[in-house]
């Protein structure tokens, strides 16, 4: 089991990448700035967040698609390096056009609900995690807009084994 520590960093975000079964730190970063890109940054909140849902079958296979095809993902991909993804959210506060704080969380939420610590002005949206080589050496993280279509915001990371 992962664990992520997300908090605050010099100028960006620290991440540290835990291994809950034995403890040992896998991995760990510090972005100086997210990688926001999203065309059409909704102006305030929608408080009846329509992304944070169950999502159907198609809708996940998607979601990963549009991850798969973010440059990064799509150059390990041509490489033939081997991959695993699985289905996260994150909530975004978009802060103008290209920078933001981004949360985020399990996908079980669906039935729990949005965490506690989540800010009520941030946007949930489906986040695709990719893990790529064997052991896994990358982590790209892919926030997905559905009904667009588009990836409006990803961050790529080293792991460390």
């Amino acid at each position: 089991m992962r664990f992520y520590y997300s908090g605050p960093g010099l100028d960006g975000q620290l991440l540290v990448f835990v291994d809950k079964s034995n403890g040992d730190v896998i991995g760990g970063t510090q972005t100086q700035s997210a990688n926001l890109t999203s065309p059409q940054i909704p102006t305030s909140p929608n408080t009846t967040q329509p992304n944070f849902r169950n999502l159907s079958d198609s809708e996940k296979s998607k979601a990963i698609q549009i991850a798969l095809n973010t440059t990064e993902a799509a150059s390990l991909i041509q490489n033939g390096t081997p991959y695993t993804s699985t289905l996260s959210w994150v909530g975004i506060i978009w802060n103008g056009t290209n920078s933001g704080e981004v949360y985020g969380f399990d996908y079980n939420a669906v039935e729990t609900g949005i965490p506690p610590g989540i800010p009520k002005n941030a946007i949930i949206y489906p986040r695709v995690e990719l893990e790529f080589g064997n052991p896994p050496n990358t982590l790209i993280r892919v926030a997905v807009d559905l009904s667009a279509g588009t990836a409006v915001w990803h961050d790529v990371h080293g792991l460390k084994r």
